[in-house]
């Protein structure tokens, strides 16, 4: 566990802030939200199945690059999850009440 504490977190750590970097002008991540999060551990899950328990070379990103993924995908799920339970407690969203267009921080100031 060491080595996990020591080495493994930090470098995920590093890893989850270089991919963020391009999404610095907002929190993509909440369009979508909880349910957007877990599409996209999904997609990577069964890119890490097929690699790992039916042997299939990966020809782009390889096995630790996905697992490093799918843990940011899960740290922003966390967040979501919370984003999304403080505003349930605050107020039910209607289908109606989500925008359809979806607007950046500069364009709503």
């Amino acid at each position: 566990y060491k080595r996990i504490f020591e080495v493994v977190i930090p470098d995920t750590i590093e890893f989850f802030k270089s991919k963020t970097k391009d999404y610095e002008g907002g929190p993509a991540f909440q369009l979508l939200g909880s349910r957007g999060q877990f599409a996209d551990i999904n997609r990577k899950f069964w890119k890490l199945y097929q690699n790992i328990w039916e042997g299939k070379t990966l020809e782009g990103e390889q096995a630790e690059e996905i697992i490093k993924d799918m843990i940011g995908h899960l740290w922003l799920t966390l967040q979501c999850l919370r984003d999304e339970k403080e505003a349930s407690l605050t107020k039910t969203l209607e289908p109606r009440d989500v925008p359809h267009t979806i607007t950046t921080p500069r364009e709503q100031s």
